[in-house]
């Protein structure tokens, strides 16, 4: 018998901005967090491979996910839908007035490197606005490491994002801005 762990292969990692709401059901919650400002509401949730960012400016929803390419996803108003590798930026002007900086980044570490940062990364869990800590493949080996730190203002949202893949050695980090055209 198969035995699944939580995080799945890093390979398979893909980074997806919706133009919609994206169903919760689609994307299980380890932890989540909100953010509300009279010129927005977000929500925050730490999934299986990564994160899911919802913003919603008046009647309109701009939805980051950080997921599985295994994951059966909506293509309704998929704006963005590629793999996770070295570093990417994105910029979208959204028609409800949002735009939307994205930056994602994928670190391979040697086998030390990668035992340092995670050490340190279990102690920035305690202090992220967001984080959740996968059990190991292994009683030897570190589980995967989720978290998140967010700093909103009135016209806009910054979310760091971390995601160890102990497997492999690698983090992918993400940095999103969210911001209003008129803020």
């Amino acid at each position: 018998m198969a035995v699944r762990f939580a995080r799945p292969d890093l390979s398979t990692l893909v980074f997806q901005i919706y133009s919609r709401s994206v169903h919760p059901e689609l994307l299980p919650a380890f932890g989540k967090n909100s953010v509300i400002r009279d010129s927005y509401q977000a929500e925050i949730r730490l999934c299986e491979a990564g994160h899911a960012v919802s913003i919603r400016v008046g009647n309109r929803t701009v939805t980051e996910v950080l997921t599985s390419n295994e994951q059966r996803m909506p293509q309704k108003q998929r704006l963005i839908d590629r793999p996770v590798s070295q570093s990417r930026e994105e910029t979208l002007q959204l028609e409800s007035g949002l735009i939307v900086h994205a930056h994602t980044q994928l670190e391979k570490l040697d086998t030390d490197l990668f035992l340092n940062v995670h050490e340190e990364m279990l102690l920035d869990c305690q202090r992220a606005d967001l984080s959740h800590c996968f059990p190991g493949n292994s009683r030897l080996a570190p589980g995967p490491i989720s978290l998140i730190r967010l700093d909103p203002t009135r016209d806009g949202l910054l979310v760091h994002s971390y995601h160890t893949f102990p497997e492999s050695s690698a983090i992918v980090k993400t940095q999103s801005l969210f911001e209003l055209a008129d803020g």
